[in-house]
C-alpha cells in the first residue's frame, strides 16, 4: 500500500529472537504501537505471520500489512487507521 514508507518508520523490532526463546511479543508490540503518531510506522519482524497478534492490533485501531520477504522472515507494517 501508498502508506508503507520506509522513512515513516519509527520502531522496527525484530521478534525472532525473542520467540526462540518463547517470549511472546504481544504485549510489548500492543503498548508500543500506542506511541505511535498520524503517519509513522512501527515495523515487527517475524518468522511466520502473527495472526492473533494482527487481529489485536487492527481491533485497537490500527492497520497492518504484511509482506513476505522469505521462509523466514515476514515483515508487518503497523500503522494508525
Amino acid at each position: 500500500p501508498l502508506w508503507v514508507i520506509n522513512e515513516n518508520i519509527k520502531v522496527k523490532y525484530d521478534a525472532t529472537l525473542d520467540l526462540e526463546n518463547g517470549i511472546h511479543p504481544a504485549a510489548k508490540v500492543t503498548k508500543e504501537i500506542l506511541e505511535l503518531k498520524n503517519e509513522e510506522i512501527y515495523l515487527l519482524i517475524t518468522p511466520f505471520v502473527p495472526a492473533p497478534l494482527i487481529k489485536i492490533i487492527e481491533e485497537k485501531g490500527f492497520e497492518v500489512f504484511t509482506e513476505k520477504l522469505n521462509d523466514s522472515t515476514i515483515y508487518n507494517f503497523i500503522k494508525r487507521k
